[in-house]
């Protein structure tokens, strides 16, 4: 707030503030007051029932009090004061002019009693109880007094039954008017602390929208309310930037709103809001919009409905944030993924067909040296037996070793590829190899396909992924689960490849598995993954259960 600066006068005005404009503002209308006044006097005088002496006098006191009370107002001097209204003082001094005037006048008396019930009602917005009670019997002391003087050297002026029945009247008016002007005071003061409490209170709403939307504009998040009742919506500044809407403008409602969802999107939103004010029910979606620039966003929007005792909304309000950056990272995300998924499977692709063409050079090359050597080998022994020598030890223990050979050759070429896989087809190449970990591990393993799963058509990429997951899944339970069975069921389910790998041994927590660093598993999962399956691995009251989903054809077309 600005403080008067008080100067001499004639240096020019200064500048006042509000308070200061309203105490000139009621300086006037005392001003104009006085000026009626002036014009009462004047017809008093008129009528003969004031002097000219008297009336000049008079008025020129009024002039000088009207023009004193305005430097002071004007200049700041009222400042000085505890009361910068100078109610009081303004008060006294009119009161003395117009007693003046009462005993100066020779008649109608009645008309200065009327200017002094206006200068009475000058105080009672601005003076306590108390204060107008001590002005009110000052004025009956001083008519008291006005009376005795008129009657002591003015006796042919004076109607003392009438004088002392006005004593009278103004006796019992001037106390009630100090009452109920006190209390009027009093509640124009309660009024005034209201009105600044409000003005506090408004001021702190303020404070507190100004940082909602400062915050809101920060994290990006608008703010809505959808009155049903009313049918209308408010919005936060956020919320218009959001939306590319001038904030000087309504917010939108209803179709007009409609209008500014995606078309793809439209319906279903509209369904989303109905159902929400309906069913009272809170909702958490995701939209676009077309920003009147024609750009398209993702809006992602929450609703929370207030319901009352009987059941119905009556305010629908939530928030909504822009996710159009979010959504682009995550489709690129999800094409890196795609990408990734590809790569993995071309490299599996390429792995199989390296195998394939190692386990057939192999066979072809090392396969047909190795038994070139046995064929030289066994002539070289059938030439000395024939020729009645002893068999040549080394010769035996080539052959020997010759064999091992060929038998590990064999091992590597079928662990490659095993030709029952690419001959006999996958379900009989499951048999194979449960019957190999069985060989090899110990433990009993048994197969179970299901009649409409044999029947299935499985290409040959999916057969591959098949085999290599049952290959896995065995080589993992012959080395860490302890087991002494393992059952594998595989089934037929709408279009859909089941298989189940269950074992007897010590089990596996499942919950751990993500942080796991089993790059076997994860390799399981990833081929499953490319053709649009998946694998469960859970620990079950007796082992390990593994189950495999794998549709017959590709779900992404």
């Amino acid at each position: 707030m600005h403080r008067i600066r008080i100067t001499a006068f004639g240096s020019g005005p200064k500048p006042i503030d509000a308070k200061q404009s309203l105490r000139m503002y009621r300086y006037f209308m005392a001003a104009g007051t006085s000026f009626l006044a002036l014009g009462l006097l004047f017809a008093c005088y008129l009528q003969g029932a004031l002097s000219s002496a008297a009336f000049y006098q008079s008025a020129t006191l009024v002039l000088l009090a009207v023009l004193a009370f305005y430097i002071m107002f004007r200049s700041g001097l009222n400042l000085r004061f505890s009361d910068p209204s100078l109610t009081a003082p303004q008060m006294l001094i009119a009161t003395l002019v117009i007693l003046y005037a009462m005993y100066a006048a020779d008649g109608e008396r009645v008309v200065f009693l009327v200017l002094l019930l206006m200068i009475f009602l000058f105080g009672v917005l601005r003076l306590t109880v108390r204060a107008l009670m001590a002005y009110a019997a000052g004025i009956l002391c001083a008519y008291g007094g006005v009376i005795s003087l008129l009657w002591y050297f003015k006796p042919h002026s004076l109607d003392l039954g009438l004088e002392l029945l006005q004593w009278l009247a103004l006796a019992f008016t001037l106390p009630w008017f100090a009452l109920m002007g006190g209390f009027i005071s009093g509640l124009r003061k309660q009024l005034h602390q209201s009105n600044k409490d409000l003005q506090d209170m408004l001021q702190t709403v303020q404070a507190s929208e100004a940082n909602l939307n400062l915050t809101q504009s920060i994290a990006g998040l608008g703010g809505w309310a959808l009155d049903p009742v009313l049918r209308s919506v408010t919005w936060t500044l956020e919320t218009y930037r959001l939306f590319g809407i001038d904030p000087a403008l309504p917010a939108l409602y209803g179709g007009q709103y409609l209008r500014l969802v995606h078309q793809e999107d439209r319906r279903h939103y509209h369904e989303l809001i109905q159902t929400a004010l309906r069913e009272g029910r809170d909702f958490d979606d995701q939209f676009r919009i077309v920003l009147p620039t024609g750009e398209i966003r993702w809006m992602h929007a929450r609703g929370h409905p207030l319901v009352n005792a009987d059941g119905h909304t009556t305010l629908l309000r939530g928030t909504v944030v822009d996710i159009s950056e979010r959504k682009l990272a995550e489709a690129v995300l999800q094409l890196s993924h795609e990408k990734l998924h590809e790569l993995v499977a071309y490299q599996e692709r390429i792995k199989e067909n390296e195998r394939i063409r190692i386990a057939r050079e192999i066979h072809d090359e090392l396969g047909g040296v190795l038994t070139g050597i046995k064929a030289n080998l066994s002539v070289a022994m059938t030439q000395d037996d024939r020729a009645g020598k002893v068999p040549n030890p080394r010769l035996l223990d080539a052959c020997a070793l010759l064999d091992a050979a060929v038998d590990t050759v064999r091992r590597v070429i079928t662990d490659l590829r095993p030709s029952v896989l690419d001959q006999l087809g996958v379900w009989a190449a499951l048999e194979w190899v449960a019957a190999q970990i069985e060989a090899r591990s110990g433990f009993r393993c048994h197969v179970s396909i299901d009649p409409s799963a044999e029947e299935s058509v499985i290409d040959a990429e999916r057969s591959t992924a098949l085999f290599r997951i049952v290959q896995e899944t065995l080589t993992n339970v012959a080395r860490h689960a302890y087991a002494s069975q393992v059952d594998i069921r595989v089934m037929h389910e709408d279009g859909w490849i089941r298989l189940e790998v269950e074992d007897n041994g010590r089990g596996i927590d499942a919950g751990q598995l993500p942080n796991r660093q089993s790059w076997g598993i994860a390799g399981m999962a990833e081929r499953a993954r490319y053709f649009g399956g998946d694998i469960r691995i859970s620990d079950t009251s007796h082992g390990t259960l593994v189950v495999l989903r794998l549709p017959l054809e590709n779900p992404k077309g």
